[in-house]
């Protein structure tokens, strides 16, 4: 009972593990649509800040258009200084205080850009920082999804077990139940036959006195009836004999197949704690990529005060160390597989060896019972021939008295009342045989129905290691499936990382580009103070 609460608790746990991991399948699948739409955010996100770099780019052409007009208006200014000396004057000031509106414009121009840059570099660690927290969001959910699914498969496989086993039950049943009717039919059989030999014996009594030839015929026909009893009683025996064997062998068996089954569950749990590590090594690897991430964010900060050398060797040492920590986890998976398909491998030859020991022996103690039973018919057998012969001898004699002149009356009545009590003797001995075949049959018909049971119970525990074998093949298969999802994470971490890389070039190349503009406001500043300090020597000449 305790299996069989066991196997159900085991195939309600497979149902419910079923149930969650489809939950956990679709939850998936929302999680990537929801991913998907997050990128396309993330990518609408980037073409805007590409847009306001480019309106960066035209404001700077604008100023740089102004600049080149001030240049000009200087130039004019200075060739009109020639002619009208008088007008220079008020030229000048107007000249200073367009010099001053110039240079205050160029100094906000400047702030504006100093606060784009900052606000662009808040922006782009913003979108860093959901980037982060939505891939562990997603790592989250996508961890416990796996493990529902896990749960489902489980409890399917109990579900399916439960069904199998239903199955084999009504079938056995429906065995018994055509069995028994076939041994109610027999004993229906033998009860007339029995009733037919007692009134035959009963007229045979009464008869005895007249007909003694008849009496020696119905002696032989007992003989012979004697000699089949004698012949099911040893059948009996036999089947008694090798059902006792072959219920110890069984026994002998489950006792066996429960040591493998619990062999089994052992290197189940083991399966389950190397993959429990597994799990606790993709974890720290997933840490030392956040690491690794960390390290590249800190090195990009770093990357702005560098030399472009510097950055090209951080790149690599980086790369390299990505490698690395893939050829790792790669090893350790090849080693993974490689041990559970070993010990696969040794536990389906020790069961094998197993079952060829147990058939070996169940057929050396088949033929050792089979030895001893014959022996035991053939005891049999002899004593009843020496009884049968016993009595025969006794029946010639009396026939010969009897075809003889009866001397005296008394003699011929006494003689026949000993064959009467011998008679009575002889059928109470057959009646107490007929008593130990119906107790051999009953015995035979329990041995038989234990040896089903046992025979039933064999099968199941064969079963339940078929059933193990497979869902250690489905471990396998699922331990493959994760770490094809874990190569195609790797995947999407590299083009995370490849399009990370690719901010951080636009980010350096708009930080390159900021401090072009800046040394070119600086030059257009200084020639516009050169052409002021030249605009206040001309007109102090």
């Amino acid at each position: 009972m305790t299996i069989l609460q066991e196997r159900q608790a085991l195939v309600k746990d497979l149902e419910s593990m079923r149930l969650q991991l489809l939950r956990k399948d679709d939850q998936c699948k929302k999680s990537a649509a929801v991913a998907s739409s997050q990128l396309i955010a993330l990518k609408k996100e980037l073409g805007e800040l590409h847009s306001q770099r480019m309106l960066v780019e035209k404001e700077s052409d604008l100023y740089q258009q102004k600049c080149k007009d001030l240049t000009t208006l200087l130039e004019t200014s200075y060739d009109q200084h020639e002619e009208d000396q008088t007008k220079i004057v008020k030229l000048s000031e107007n000249y200073d205080d367009g010099l001053d509106m110039a240079r205050k414009e160029a100094t906000i121009s400047v702030m504006n850009t100093h606060e784009e840059r900052k606000s662009l570099k808040v922006n782009a660690e913003r979108l860093r920082c959901k980037l982060n927290t939505e891939r562990k969001e997603w790592m989250d959910t996508k961890q416990s999804l796996l493990e529902t699914v896990e749960e489902h498969r489980s409890r399917t496989d109990c579900l399916e077990r439960e069904l199998r086993e239903a199955k084999l039950s009504e079938k056995s049943y429906r065995m018994c139940q055509d069995q028994l009717q076939a041994e109610i039919r027999s004993l229906k059989h033998d009860l007339s036959a029995a009733v037919t030999d007692h009134s035959v014996a009963k007229l045979a009594i009464e008869k005895y006195k007249n007909e003694i030839c008849r009496v020696v015929e119905e002696t032989r026909m007992q003989r012979d009836s004697d000699q089949t009893l004698l012949e099911r009683l040893h059948m009996a025996q036999e089947d008694a004999t090798m059902s006792w064997r072959s219920r110890t062998a069984l026994f002998h068996e489950n006792c066996t197949l429960k040591q493998n089954l619990y062999a089994a569950q052992q290197k189940y749990n083991g399966v389950v704690a190397k993959r429990k590590q597994d799990k606790a090594a993709s974890s720290m690897l997933t840490e030392e990529l956040s690491e690794v991430r960390r390290d590249t964010k800190r090195m990009s900060m770093a990357w702005e005060a560098q030399s472009v050398e510097q950055t090209q060797r951080m790149k690599r040492s980086h790369i390299e160390a990505i490698d690395l920590l893939k050829e790792r986890h790669a090893a350790e998976l090849l080693q993974l597989t490689v041990e559970n398909e070993r010990k696969l491998a040794k536990s389906d030859a020790s069961h094998r060896v197993m079952l060829e020991e147990l058939g070996a022996a169940h057929r050396d103690q088949v033929q050792a019972a089979r030895d001893v039973v014959e022996k035991q018919m053939h005891m049999a057998v002899n004593q009843v021939q020496v009884l049968c012969e016993s009595t025969q001898h006794k029946l010639l004699s009396v026939t010969k008295e009897v075809a003889r002149p009866y001397r005296s009356n008394s003699c011929a009545e006494m003689q026949v009342r000993e064959l009467q009590q011998e008679l009575d003797a002889w059928r109470d001995k057959e009646k107490k045989l007929i008593q130990i075949m119906e107790h051999a049959q009953r015995m035979n018909a329990n041995v038989e129905e234990r040896h089903l049971s046992l025979e039933c119970k064999h099968l199941d525990a064969q079963k339940q290691l078929e059933e193990l074998a497979l869902s250690v093949q489905s471990l396998h298969a699922t331990a493959d499936e994760y770490v094809r999802e874990l190569g195609g994470v790797e995947t999407e971490k590299l083009e995370c990382r490849r399009e990370i890389a690719h901010l951080q070039e636009q980010h350096s190349r708009d930080v390159l580009a900021l401090e072009v503009m800046k040394r070119n406001q600086d030059h257009t500043i200084k020639q516009i103070t050169q052409a002021q300090f030249s605009a206040n020597r001309l007109i102090e000449v």
